[in-house]
C-alpha cells in the first residue's frame, strides 16, 4: 500500500527482548527509562539495534521531552581530525609563573587537567585561562557545575585584571554554560558546547569540574568513557580544554596516584596544600606536559589583588609533598642574613678612628635601622612579640635591684 508502518511493543522479557521477532522489520529502536536516586535525575535512552540496508550510530543516546517535543542527543564520536589545532606555539595560561613552569604555556588544542583540594585556586586558574584567551581575542566558554555565572562574575570583580571576567563577557569573548550535576546528560552538555564553538568562535573551554559533570554515572568505566567522549568532541573543534578535578585528600609523595582523570590529560597542573613551619601554604607543580618540556619544581602559589602569582622554588626544603619538610627556606635565610651583612659592614666602618662625628652618627643610625629590621624578621619568623627599644635594658636594671631587695 506504500505506507511506512511503525509498530510499538512492550519489553516483557528479562533479557530486554520483545515478543515481536526483529527479522520482521527493517529498523529496531529500543527505548529505556532509568529511575534516579539522590541527586541523580531519571534518564531516558534510545538505542538503535538494527537498520536494514544502511548504517547507524550504535550505543545508547539520551533523549528528553521539552517544548520542541522529543529531542535526542546523539552519542557519536568525531570521524576525523580535520579540526586539529596548530601546535607550533604556546597559549598563555594568564599566570606568568605558571607559564614559566610550563616552558611557555599550554599546547593549542590540548587537554589540561587542574587537580587539587578544595580551596587551592582551581577555579581561579580556570578564570585566568579564559581571561588570557579573551585578551588574545580567543573567545572562551565556561562550563560551570557548582556556581552560577553571576556568582562567578561577582567573585572576580575585585581582581584588577585586564580584561576582567565581566568585561570579557560583555565584549562577547566569554560565554557561560550552567549545568546541574546529575541532572543533564553529558551528550546534552557536549551539544551545547559545540554550538557555542561553532556560533561564537570559542577557542578555549573550561570545565569546572569534570567530576561533577559526570556525577550520577555509577559505573566507573562509563564515567571514564563519558569524560573522554566530551574531550574528543571538543578537541575535534580545535578547542583547548581545561578541566578541574577536586581531590578528596592531600597527596603524598606521588600526587598522580590520587588523580582520577590523569590518563586522559595532556597536561596536569597539581595544586596542593602543605604545612611548612606551622603554616599552611598552597603549592603548584606541573606533573605532566605531553609534547613539551616543563619544570618539575614545586612552588608556592598565592592570591594578590591582581590575581594569582607563583613564587620561587622551595630552595633549602625537602620532603614538602610528604608533609614533613626538612631544612629552612633559602629566601627566609637570605632575609635574615642580609641585615646582618649590613650591620657587619657598618660596624667595620665605625672602627675608623678618623671618621667624622656626623658620618659616625649616620653609620650608627644605619646599624640601628638594620638591627630593628632583623629583630622584626626574627619576630615574625618565630612568632615572638617584639619588645620596644629599651625594654631589654629596663629588665636588666630591674633584676639586680630585685636581687638586692631579696
Amino acid at each position: 500500500m506504500g505506507l511506512t508502518p511503525i509498530l510499538t511493543s512492550e519489553l516483557t522479557r528479562e533479557d530486554g527482548a520483545t515478543d515481536l521477532d526483529a527479522y520482521l522489520v527493517d529498523t529496531v529502536l529500543q527505548l529505556s527509562y532509568e529511575t534516579g536516586g539522590g541527586r541523580r535525575a531519571a534518564r531516558r535512552g534510545l538505542s538503535i539495534l538494527k537498520t536494514r540496508g544502511y548504517g547507524h550510530v550504535g550505543g545508547a543516546h539520551p533523549f528528553e521531552f521539552n517544548d520542541q517535543g522529543i529531542v535526542v542527543y546523539p552519542h557519536r564520536y568525531p570521524t576525523d581530525d580535520a579540526g586539529a589545532a596548530d601546535e607550533s606555539s604556546f597559549l598563555p595560561s594568564g599566570i606568568l609563573g605558571l607559564d614559566a613552569l610550563l616552558g611557555g604555556g599550554f599546547i593549542p588544542g590540548s587537554s589540561i587537567l587542574v587537580a587539587g583540594l578544595s580551596g587551592t585556586f582551581k577555579t581561579t586558574v580556570a578564570a585566568h585561562f579564559l581571561m588570557a584567551g579573551a585578551q588574545a581575542a580567543a573567545p572562551g566558554l565556561w562550563i560551570t557545575t557548582q556556581e552560577r555565572a553571576g556568582d562567578l562574575l561577582r567573585a572576580f570583580d575585585k581582581m584588577s585584571m585586564d580584561p576582567g571576567l565581566r568585561a570579557a563577557r560583555e565584549s562577547g569573548r566569554l560565554a557561560f554554560l550552567e549545568c546541574t550535576p546529575g541532572l543533564e546528560p553529558i551528550e546534552k552538555i557536549g551539544q551545547a558546547a559545540e554550538r557555542a564553538i561553532d556560533d561564537q568562535g570559542v577557542r578555549r573551554v573550561a570545565v569546572d569540574s569534570i567530576s561533577d559533570l559526570v556525577f550520577g554515572i555509577e559505573d566507573e568505566g562509563a564515567r571514564q568513557e563519558a569524560a573522554l567522549w566530551l574531550l574528543r568532541r571538543l578537541r575535534s573543534r580545535s578547542a583547548t580544554t581545561l578541566y578541574t578535578e577536586r581531590l578528596a585528600r592531600a597527596a603524598g609523595r606521588n600526587p598522580l596516584s590520587e588523580i582520577e582523570w590523569a590518563e586522559m590529560a595532556d597536561t596536569i597542573v597539581y595544586l596542593g596544600l602543605v604545612e611548612i613551619e606551622s603554616r599552611l601554604e598552597k603549592v603548584v607543580s606541573v606533573l605532566k606536559h605531553r609534547g613539551a618540556l616543563a619544570e618539575g619544581d614545586l612552588r608556592s602559589i598565592y592570591h594578590t589583588p591582581k590575581g594569582l602569582e607563583v613564587s620561587e622554588r622551595f630552595i633549602g626544603l625537602s620532603g614538602v609533598l610528604a608533609g614533613a619538610p626538612l631544612g629552612k627556606r633559602k629566601a627566609q635565610i637570605e632575609n635574615v642574613f642580609q641585615p646582618l651583612y649590613f650591620i657587619r659592614d657598618f660596624l667595620h666602618l665605625a672602627k675608623d678612628p678618623g671618621m667624622e662625628p656626623a658620618r659616625r652618627a649616620q653609620v650608627l643610625q644605619n646599624v640601628s635601622g638594620q638591627t630593628e629590621k632583623l629583630i622584626a624578621l626574627l619576630g615574625r619568623y618565630f612568632d615572638e612579640p617584639v619588645r620596644p627599644p629599651g625594654a631589654a635594658r629596663d629588665r636588666q636594671s630591674i633584676a639586680p635591684q630585685a636581687k638586692k631587695e631579696r
